[in-house]
């Protein structure tokens, strides 16, 4: 079982992998609109590297040729141990 301390390290390593249907900063002024598609899960494995499985990436890039969106709109979203909310 894990103490509290590593449960907290791997909460706070785990995002939700999402599209957003706003620009970011459009999503950042209210984070807790429905302003997102979820499509999978990851894990942040050191600063700027994320670890995924290929269909969600492929889902990812289908949902921005499909909804014709810019790049930018594919972001992780990271729920820390205390319910913070940030994006990178």
């Amino acid at each position: 079982m894990l103490d509290q301390a590593r449960l907290d390290t791997v909460l706070k390593a785990t995002c939700a992998l999402a599209v957003l249907s706003v620009p970011p900063a459009e999503y950042l002024k209210n984070p807790t609109a429905p302003s997102f598609k979820i499509t999978g899960t990851g894990f942040r494995v050191r600063p700027g590297r994320i670890l995924t499985a290929r269909h969600i990436v492929r889902e990812w890039i289908g949902q921005i040729s499909m909804r014709n969106l810019p790049p930018d709109r594919c972001v992780a979203l990271f729920y820390g141990a205390d319910g913070d909310r940030t994006q990178i």
